[in-house]
């Protein structure tokens, strides 16, 4: 019974996930630079992004990303970092879908994505939503497969 609930959980999260996807496959994308200054991030046109410093001596890369209300950030993975992701707007609530289970996140909650694993994000909230991102060990720049564009949520 136990691993019945727990093939239907993963069933649901790859659904889930194709879903956010468009059921395509993910390209490579490669972002050189995280900008330091506030932009939008590349292939939107409402969504913001830029680098947080971190201590010399840690081996990490962290972003300030802002998604919009019903916004999503699509199924992706990145192949040589774990992602954890924080949320840090009072009062809103996030989706995160993993190949493993989807979860509700909210103000101060976080989760680890380990290394390789598809996830993405939808931001449930009727407000813009703020996630600090850590990626370890540090990346240069950005770097992730995805399978699709940016869209919105499909709930």
């Amino acid at each position: 019974m136990i691993q019945s609930r727990q093939q239907l959980k993963i069933s649901r999260a790859l659904l889930r996930l194709g879903m956010l996807s468009h059921f395509r496959e993910a390209p490579s994308v490669e972002i050189p630079v995280i900008p330091r200054q506030r932009e939008l991030f590349p292939g939107t046109s409402d969504d913001y992004w830029s680098l947080l410093e971190t201590s010399a001596i840690e081996d990490m890369t962290s972003c300030l990303y802002e998604v919009t209300p019903g916004g999503v950030f699509p199924t992706h993975s990145h192949e040589k970092s774990t992602e954890t992701i924080k949320v840090i707007t009072a009062g809103s609530k996030v989706e995160i879908v993993t190949e493993l289970d989807i979860y509700f996140l909210g103000f101060g909650e976080e989760i680890t994505i380990p290394c390789g694993m598809k996830h993405a994000l939808v931001n449930l909230s009727n407000f813009p939503l703020k996630i600090q991102v850590d990626w370890r060990p540090k990346m240069k720049g950005w770097n992730g497969l995805f399978n699709v564009k940016k869209a919105q949520a499909t709930v």
